[in-house]
């Protein structure tokens, strides 16, 4: 599974909803004139989505009961904490 979360133009998201499979999704609406959607994919993610996909700071407005490690897991790999160590 994987949770991940998104920021688009709202007639973009009409158009890639109905294409969407095996997932579970969330409007938040819009937030900063973009449509903010949390979606749960089951399987893989949808690549036309993926320009669109955003890390806010866990797990933000929204999160799936239970999923919260599965945003954090996402998001550290997209955000690495950087030390002296990792340098």
């Amino acid at each position: 599974m994987i949770f991940a979360k998104f920021e688009l133009p709202q007639d973009k998201w009409e158009e890639i909803k109905p294409t969407l499979e095996n997932c579970h999704i969330v409007e938040l609406g819009v937030i900063n004139t973009l449509f903010a959607v949390d979606i749960l994919f089951d399987g893989e993610l949808n690549d036309d989505l993926l320009i669109y996909e955003v890390f806010p700071q866990p797990c933000g407005v929204h999160t799936f009961l239970g999923m919260e490690d599965l945003y954090q897991e996402r998001f550290n790999d997209f955000n690495p904490i950087i030390t002296d160590e990792t340098l």
